[in-house]
């Protein structure tokens, strides 16, 4: 009788590009700096905070708070009309499937 072996599976081999995967490195941890410091201010912006290191980095970013205030009034205003237009869409999608419904009976 023939006993059975383990089989032997096929491996991938592969040779990164060390370079290639340095740049990509760095451009990922130059990224995530920038989102760290971008929602540093933003939320050290909204709540207030007079530390050191957001009214630094407003100063590098030029940003003033009526800039942020109004950025936010106009994220709100287009966050409204989607919120309504999306609903609108729905309702009358809603609508029309009901008709179809109601006409192949």
């Amino acid at each position: 009788m023939v006993k059975s072996r383990q089989r032997k599976h096929k491996t991938v081999k592969s040779s990164l590009n060390i370079i290639r995967e340095g740049f990509i490195l760095l451009f990922t941890l130059l990224f995530w700096i920038y989102c760290w410091s971008a929602l540093i201010v933003i939320g050290g912006s909204l709540l207030g905070i007079k530390s050191e290191n957001v009214l630094l980095l407003r100063a590098v970013l030029n940003i003033e708070n009526s800039d942020l205030d109004s950025i936010f009034k106009l994220m709100g205003i287009f966050l409204i009309i989607i919120f309504f237009l999306l609903t609108y869409c729905l309702i009358s999608q809603t609508i029309k499937k009901r008709k179809e419904g109601a006409s192949d009976d």
